[in-house]
């Protein structure tokens, strides 16, 4: 039963992606380009080999800096997650360290002992 509904869905899609494909081969042409000098068709290809190379170099230098700060977020996180796990070593070698925290947080007036 649901092989049923397979080809539906590819003949749907084939439909979707073929009528554009039919209705764009019967528009207008676009007008035909002006006809250049042969000298300045030299200049413009210089001209964009370098923008080509402008583009590459300033992705580089995108992908760079990000994978830079990927890098430092990455040595970061694992730093904490050291502290933390000595942190965690420190309370379970001592005891005493974990109940002074407790008094800490309670407030000088706890242990008054007055009525």
């Amino acid at each position: 039963m649901k092989l049923q509904g397979y080809p539906q869905i590819v003949i749907t899609m084939l439909a979707i992606i073929l009528i554009p494909v039919a209705v764009w081969a019967q528009g207008t042409p676009p007008p035909a380009a002006p006809a250049t000098p042969a000298g300045s068709g030299a200049a413009s290809s210089g001209a964009g080999a370098g923008m080509v190379i402008g583009v590459v170099l300033a992705l580089l230098i995108v992908v760079g800096i990000g994978v830079k700060m990927y890098d430092l977020k990455r040595k970061r996180e694992a730093e904490a997650v050291h502290l933390q796990a000595q942190v965690s070593d420190a309370l379970l070698r001592e005891q005493a360290l974990l109940l002074a925290g407790d008094d800490r947080r309670r407030g000088a007036g706890a242990d008054t002992g007055a009525p």
